[in-house]
């Protein structure tokens, strides 16, 4: 991928024993940005987004954000929320529209500086959601209209590249996966 503005690489990650870095992103337009590829593809019945990051900024803040190409519209979201809370959006007839309630979103902050695990599976044949930080269970919600995206997808992280949500911390071990992941 592209990386712009205040972004550090090689920085301690989030998994001891693990050789490769992390990225610290400075806010500020900080991000990376991945080309549509065929790499990062969505077309199955079930499909999760995980990050390993540390934050303590409690405003919102991009974390990744999926999209068509570039410039297109969001079709998934992952991010901080207002008091630290870790939320994520689904894709909602392809469209990756916030519909109320249908907003998977933890109850408690995630802003203390420590590593986070945080894993959104989606289920779209049943269309259920499920939030897992941690390794624990936080948050799932029944999604009507989720579908599966279409491919190739360009991932933002740390920014969206719309200039709006900087993040300010650190973002190890993201990953976008065409099937549902466990809790664990």
């Amino acid at each position: 991928g592209s990386y712009y503005n205040v972004v550090s690489m090689g920085v301690g990650g989030g998994l001891t024993g693990d050789r490769d870095a992390a990225i610290f992103f400075g806010g500020s337009r900080a991000l990376m940005r991945t080309a549509p590829s065929s790499l990062v593809t969505i077309q199955s019945a079930d499909y999760s987004l995980e990050a390993i990051l540390a934050f303590t900024q409690t405003s919102l803040a991009n974390i990744l954000a999926i999209r068509q190409d570039p410039n297109a519209s969001i079709l998934g979201w992952f991010g901080v929320n207002q008091g630290g809370s870790l939320s994520t959006i689904a894709w909602t007839n392809g469209t990756g529209v916030a519909i109320q309630g249908q907003v998977l979103k933890s109850p408690q902050s995630y802003g203390d500086g420590a590593f986070h695990h945080a894993v959104a599976v989606y289920r779209v044949q049943s269309s259920f959601g499920n939030l897992f930080v941690d390794g624990i269970f936080v948050d799932s919600k029944t999604v009507p209209g989720l579908t599966d995206a279409a491919s190739p997808l360009a991932v933002h992280v740390g920014q969206d590249i719309s200039s709006l949500r900087p993040f300010r911390g650190t973002i190890d071990e993201v990953a976008v996966y065409p099937f549902a992941l466990s809790s664990a």
